[in-house]
């Protein structure tokens, strides 16, 4: 899982709201009333922070209910939530951000949590190359970061993030850190991302739900603080133009043509199948013949349409 400068790994989130998280997360059912949550809790030189404040927090933080605990020398922490009530984790320490994760009812323990906490002066640094240096402070409105990355923990390109509560302002990160000017998630980023693919802020506290795809997970926007939320979605299929014309040209070409990759004589043959790739993907799963009939695979199709949809064979 990547390292990234406003919140370094905050797998609470994912853990909390039912995702998968690192390598290192187990999961056991416990038939008691309570479960745990585990984990380490690092600054971002990824060094164990310890005397972290961390709080399980069902309503408000503070409250008299709400379990506590801090962090020991190396940063470890470990804490009991009563099993099957909606809570969220609450770091705190003085001169760093305060940062949450998602809300979610627990049944089964979770340990192996990797959450990165920055300094204030860190979060704000990554704000503000985000929205600009005139930006409001972190600490004025509510926070909200959102990473998505598929099984293989690497980012996923052309994500939008919606909400049920509409934000003061949003937007989607270059590599760099700085706004992609999209409204949808960019990447992947080969010498690692700056900051999370997606920033926004509320003017007031806010519980919403926050959506990706069929994933919706309930975050606890606070303000002055930072709720983290990470996301595990499956890359969007793409096909390949070289495995369309490879296709086309071993079951189709003898009865159609596909724009110039076929010569002006063999246009007059069933069809010109250039521009119609998208009937592939809405209304085909095979190819039929005079006598033969070949299955296409949802890949084969994506590769036909690739290819077939491709200017450099428009005729």
């Amino acid at each position: 899982m990547r390292n990234i400068i406003l919140v370094g790994a905050l797998g609470a989130a994912a853990i909390l709201s039912g995702c998968g998280g690192s390598s290192d997360d187990t999961a056991q059912f416990v038939p008691q009333e309570f479960v745990s949550i585990s984990g380490k809790i690092s600054n971002l030189n990824d060094t164990g922070e310890p005397d972290i404040f961390v709080e399980g927090v069902y309503s408000s933080p503070g409250d008299s209910l709400n379990p506590t605990t801090s962090t020991d020398s190396s940063g470890n922490f470990s804490l009991d939530v009563l099993k099957g009530d909606a809570v969220f984790l609450r770091a705190t320490k003085d001169s760093f951000a305060t940062i949450n994760s998602a809300k979610s009812a627990l049944n089964v323990n979770v340990s192996g949590l990797d959450i990165g906490m920055p300094t204030g002066d860190e979060a704000q640094s990554v704000i503000d190359t985000a929205f600009g240096a005139d930006t409001t402070p972190l600490e004025n409105v509510a926070w909200l970061v959102v990473d998505i990355e598929d099984e293989n923990g690497d980012e996923v390109s052309g994500q939008t993030i919606t909400s049920t509560v509409s934000p003061a302002d949003e937007l989607y990160t270059e590599c760099d850190g700085t706004d992609s000017g999209l409204t949808a998630t960019t990447g992947p980023c080969p010498s690692g991302r700056q900051s999370p693919m997606y920033i926004a802020y509320f003017n007031a506290a806010v519980e919403a739900n926050i959506m990706v795809g069929s994933e919706t997970q309930l975050a606890p926007i606070r303000m002055g603080e930072i709720t983290y939320l990470e996301y595990e979605t499956v890359a969007a299929a793409v096909g390949s133009f070289a495995a369309g014309q490879a296709k086309y040209d071993a079951d189709c070409d003898d009865c159609h043509a596909a724009g110039t990759h076929d010569s002006i004589l063999e246009i007059v043959k069933a069809g010109d199948l250039y521009d119609k790739g998208e009937l592939l993907i809405s209304d085909l799963s095979s190819l039929g013949g005079m006598s033969t009939v070949v299955d296409l695979t949802p890949q084969e199709i994506l590769d036909l349409n690739a290819f077939l949809e491709s200017v450099t064979i428009k005729p």
